[in-house]
């Protein structure tokens, strides 16, 4: 293993120069960094810059796609006048000149894994703007395939990644076989991935001029990206500014160095003024922060609120019942546990990654019912699509083309249907219940029905009720916010304290108001 450790590339970058023209924002929690950015931004346009010589990257296309809707907004521009407001994936892909159709598809992936013997099952729709970095399936050939990306954009020995990964289900002799076929794949039909992009762009050595460059959240840059900014985007760059912060560097796992982000600029700034954490969760989040070995030192002050922190042995010991509610777990599995007992008691919620806690077609045709009911009309679009969920025999044969062929620029009503050639057909009536109408099992009634006693809104309103990884919830803020200190064994086994200290931080101050804390169950969990 000595020998092995010898030959991997260092993760840390390591600039021999720190140009003067670069300034490292430090953006705590709530602290306004992307207004900071904005200011910075409306600065420069009021100075004469063309916003067309302006760079906001950043690591994520949320992150993105804030800054550009922000700037347009603010500045009465249309989107097209930010050109290079985007993610370093996406800049990479269109400055090397890539098409869509070059780039590694599902239907790729699946062709490979069939060769190999090997079961492939993450198929997510390919994204430029996002890049394929934080998610690995829980297949076999996923893993495989996520410990080769992340092997490259660590720029480190994929065979050293596979021990790291410590998997005792994967075969070690199998890592050489995939990654030389993934590659005997994509030169055969000229194909690119997400890391291709980010190479050919170091490998082409240029980007465009730029009056002003920002990146954003620059702790979470993997080592390739940061080699983009530092050797491609700042040579030609009047002045940078890298904001974030190393307190919420949280996706280490994915080749981010902490270090990096330290090392980055020779100035730094430090917004101090938290809009989002009252104090007594600024309190507990301080001192589970203050835990951290590698940090950069920094006070700001929480809002002039008291807020609170409770403590629960159970997460359906909370009273879910009114507000704007975060709930926030280590793991997907362990999300998946608070999932099944929300829905155990009724309450209707949004799953980051995966959306509505019952099917959005079956809550679409409902509120369609409902309007029905009420006497609204509808465009015949929504009627076709409504006919297509109804239950067998609500709409007699025939009935489903002879709605299809009625006048698209006309709305109608349900009693017009009624009353027209097709009435006949429809066994419809404003006195039915909506589980007697639409289409669903028996699981999906009882669920649908106590949420609807609860009170719960279906799908007119924003959630209520969020679930979601820590991890897919950094940038993210409610007003209340259940946070699961359970964490699997292995977890604690790595031994990275930091890093844990980190992910419940970030847990713990995306709360506005109150912060709820479900106990560890054993000794894996977390410990505040």
């Amino acid at each position: 293993m000595k020998n092995l450790q010898q030959r991997i590339p260092q993760q840390e970058i390591k600039e021999e120069v720190l140009k003067e023209n670069e300034i490292a924002i430090y953006g705590p929690p709530g602290t306004g960094k992307t207004t900071k950015l904005l200011n910075i931004i409306e600065e420069a346009i009021a100075d004469g810059v063309n916003p067309e010589r302006i760079a906001f990257l950043s690591f994520t296309r949320k992150a993105a796609q804030e800054a550009i809707d922000r700037a347009s907004l603010k500045f009465n521009l249309d989107q097209k006048h930010f050109p290079h407001f985007r993610t370093l994936h996406s800049l990479a892909f269109r400055w090397v000149g890539m098409r869509s159709e070059d780039v590694m598809k599902p239907a790729d992936m699946r062709f490979l894994a069939k060769k190999l013997g090997i079961v492939f099952r993450k198929e997510e729709k390919i994204n430029i703007e996002d890049g394929d970095m934080y998610t690995v399936g829980s297949s076999d050939g996923d893993k495989y395939f996520h410990i080769m990306n992340i092997a490259r954009l660590k720029q480190t020995d994929y065979m050293y990644e596979f021990d790291k990964f410590g998997d005792i289900s994967l075969f070690r002799a199998y890592m050489p076989r995939i990654v030389q076929a993934y590659k005997d794949y994509k030169k055969a039909n000229l194909k690119v991935d997400f890391t291709d992009m980010l190479l050919q762009f170091l490998e082409q050595g240029t980007g465009p001029d730029l009056d002003l460059l920002i990146v954003d959240e620059a702790q979470d840059l993997v080592p390739i990206q940061w080699r983009m900014v530092k050797k491609c985007l700042l040579p030609n760059s009047k002045k940078a500014y890298y904001a974030g912060d190393d307190d919420q560097c949280i996706f280490n796992w994915t080749g981010a160095n902490v270090h990096n982000f330290l090392n980055c600029a020779k100035e730094s700034i430090v917004l101090n003024q938290s809009y989002r954490v009252p104090y007594s969760i600024w309190s507990l989040a301080r001192g589970i922060i203050n835990k951290v070995e590698t940090r950069k030192k920094k006070e700001y002050k929480p809002k002039d609120e008291d807020g609170s922190v409770s403590y629960y042995f159970d997460v359906m010991d909370i009273n879910f019942n009114e507000g704007e509610w975060y709930v926030l777990a280590r793991t997907n599995r362990i999300l998946s546990i608070v999932s099944e007992k929300l829905q155990n008691e009724g309450y209707l919620f949004w799953r980051e990654g995966s959306g509505w806690s019952v099917s959005e077609d079956i809550i679409n045709s409902i509120e369609v019912w409902l309007q029905l009911c009420k006497d609204q009309s509808l465009k015949v679009k929504q009627w076709v699509e409504f006919s297509k969920k109804t239950k067998k025999g609500i709409i007699g044969h025939g009935g489903k083309r002879k709605i299809e062929s009625l006048d698209s620029e006309r709305t109608y009503t349900l009693e017009d249907l009624l009353k027209s050639e097709i009435g006949h057909l429809l066994n419809l009536k404003k006195e039915m219940m909506w589980y007697d109408v639409i289409q669903m099992t028996d699981q999906q009634r009882i669920y649908i029905t106590s949420a609807r006693r609860r009170g719960e809104f279906i799908l007119t309103k924003k959630p209520r009720i969020r679930i979601s990884t820590i991890h897919k919830a950094k940038g993210g803020e409610a007003d209340n916010v259940a946070l699961m200190l359970d964490c699997p064994k292995i977890i604690k086994e790595k031994g990275d304290a930091d890093s844990e200290h980190r992910v419940f931080y970030v847990g713990a101050t995306r709360a506005r108001k109150s912060l709820h804390i479900v106990e560890r169950r054993d000794v894996n969990g977390y410990q505040i």
